[in-house]
């Protein structure tokens, strides 16, 4: 288990000066970089050291010492996620509505609607459009989920399968298919890192 180590980082004449936060003092550690990346590694290596730790359990949450501009960093990441969060809701209507207007629309006049490719719109929707029915299997959604939630990138399988647990609202209301969907969609991440680890 990996621990999170609070760091300063001060910009001096041609390097960053960088210190460990929030650790006794006989564990606090030092370190400078040329580049914040550098420093940050450096930082990381000597907590480790200071901590008696393995290499690579420690993670620094690095910051500026100025306030303000940290302040300013801090706003960059939270519209960041704003925006992230925007695209998945975006790619999660998509997906519902290119679903049931496929219903009484071809996927040429759909994607005319919507202001996408007509080969994205396949994709998006399945030939059949009720639980149980050809194309419109679990499977084939849980399919559909990777799709819309692999997007976002996410950084790991758990978060991708926490995420997309939100597009599961956009299925017909039915708790039972709903779930099998989950199950399906866990399995089918399962089999796709395990082709990715193998490749």
């Amino acid at each position: 288990m990996k621990q999170t180590v609070n760091g300063l980082a001060t910009r001096g004449q041609d390097s960053w000066l960088t210190s460990t936060q929030g650790l006794p003092d006989s564990k606090q550690a030092l370190s400078m970089g040329k580049t914040w990346k550098q420093a940050q590694e450096l930082l990381q290596q000597a907590a480790e050291m200071a901590l008696k730790a393995p290499p690579g359990s420690v993670v620094i949450d690095l910051k500026l010492e100025d306030p303000e501009l940290q302040a300013l960093v801090d706003d960059v990441h939270s519209k960041r996620a704003v925006l992230r969060d925007a695209e998945f809701g975006y790619q999660a209507a998509l997906g519902k509505a290119a679903r049931y207007l496929t219903k009484v629309a071809t996927f040429r006049d759909v994607a005319a609607m919507l202001g996408i490719s007509h080969q994205y719109v396949a994709k998006l929707a399945p030939k059949a459009d009720q639980p149980g029915e050809p194309g419109n299997t679990p499977e084939d959604c849980a399919r559909m989920l990777y799709l819309v939630a692999g997007i976002r990138k996410p950084a790991s399988t758990a978060r991708l399968v926490r995420e997309a647990k939100s597009w599961v609202a956009t299925f017909p209301d039915d708790p039972e298919f709903a779930e099998q969907v989950n199950r399906e969609h866990r399995k089918f991440i399962e089999r796709m890192e395990a082709g990715r680890s193998g490749a």
